[in-house]
Parts: C-alpha cells; sequence; structure tokens
C-alpha cells in the first residue's frame, strides 16, 4: 500500500500568522464548582477568600488560546489572579489599554491588551504552563477579536466567583476588598451574555 500522507515540508508555511476574527479563538469554558460550603468566615480580601471557598474543589477552567489549552485551578490558579481579573476585563470593558499578569505556582503569563474602537488586539507572553508546554505559544501569541466577545467569554467564571461568595456567606474586613467585590457584581452584571 502506498503512503499517502504529505511531506511535513510541503505544509509550512513560514509566512501564515494568525490575524484576524475566523483566524483566532479564545474561549473559556468554566468548570463544574463543587464543594461550597456555607461557614460565614471573615477575610480581608477575595483572594483568601476565594482559597478557602474553593478549597474542595477539583475542577478546572480551561482557555483555549488560539486552539492550544490553558489549565487553571480553582484551588491553585483562580483565587489569585481574580483582583488582577477584575481590573483587566474592566480596563477592557472601558476601551483602555492594559495588562495582566497571572503568577502562580502553576502558571506565569502576560496579557498586553489594545483596544482600537471595538476591536481588542491581546500580545501574550506564556512564560510558564503547568506541564511545560508554553513554547507552542510562540508562534500563535497574538489574538484578536472584538472586545465585547472577549469579555462574554468571562461572564460564567464571573458569575461563579459571585455566586460561591454569596453561598459561602464569607464576608470581606477591609475596604479594598469590599471594593474588589463590588466592583466583581458590577463587572459580572454589565456583561450581557
Amino acid at each position: 500500500m502506498e503512503d499517502s500522507t504529505l511531506d511535513n515540508r510541503e505544509a509550512n508555511f513560514p509566512e501564515y500568522s494568525i490575524l484576524g476574527k475566523e483566524l483566532t479563538t479564545f474561549i473559556l469554558q468554566a468548570g463544574f464548582v463543587e464543594g461550597i460550603v456555607e461557614d460565614s468566615k471573615v477575610f480581608q480580601d477575595l483572594n483568601e477568600a476565594y482559597q478557602h471557598i474553593f478549597r474542595n474543589n477539583k475542577e478546572y477552567a480551561i482557555i483555549l488560546w488560539n486552539g492550544i489549552p490553558i489549565r487553571l485551578s480553582y484551588i491553585e490558579d483562580i483565587p489569585h489572579m481574580v483582583e488582577a481579573l477584575i481590573e483587566f476585563l474592566d480596563a477592557i470593558q472601558h476601551k483602555k489599554n492594559t495588562s495582566f499578569r497571572v503568577a502562580t505556582e502553576n502558571n506565569q503569563w502576560q496579557l498586553d491588551a489594545t483596544i482600537i474602537q471595538h476591536d481588542l488586539t491581546i500580545q501574550s507572553n506564556f512564560s510558564q504552563l503547568s506541564g511545560n508546554y508554553q513554547s507552542a505559544f510562540e508562534t500563535v501569541s497574538l489574538l484578536k477579536m472584538e472586545a465585547n466577545e472577549f469579555l462574554n467569554e468571562w461572564k460564567l467564571l464571573l458569575e461563579q466567583l459571585v455566586t460561591a461568595m454569596d453561598r459561602s456567606g464569607c464576608t470581606l474586613t477591609t475596604k479594598k476588598g469590599h471594593e474588589s467585590l463590588e466592583r466583581l457584581r458590577k463587572l459580572t452584571n454589565s456583561i450581557q451574555k
């Protein structure tokens, strides 16, 4: 039988770049949030609160960045990035150029966002990912999409954060903590779908 597979050298297009709505993707699949216990504990900020609230959760949220998955742990990643995420998404919603830096035990990366009218361009730098496959992003580091579509992808995760805080009965003791939670609620409510 004859080998019908293509020679990989023929399929190599070094001039090809991923640009444009139809060629780039950002999808966020939130995990199933489990184990929320109503214990009405008190914390200073969202970071501490979510570490406690999600302590029993074994699920992951998955980001698909131009088709490549990034796993976010509800225990080890999301609590440590929630306040910076609120800042990042709020800036995008208000059409401001911004950056989002994630530095957790599993993941270290930075997203630099630029907005022109309604178009969002994000340049990423994935320096460490759980599984050590950050080099896979070198050729797909750029993301271009409509800003509201990007925000829409975060809606379910943001709703989970708000709901988890409400169901846990946890309260925040600092002014910064109260302001962050209020911004989270406002951001969640302002994203339409």
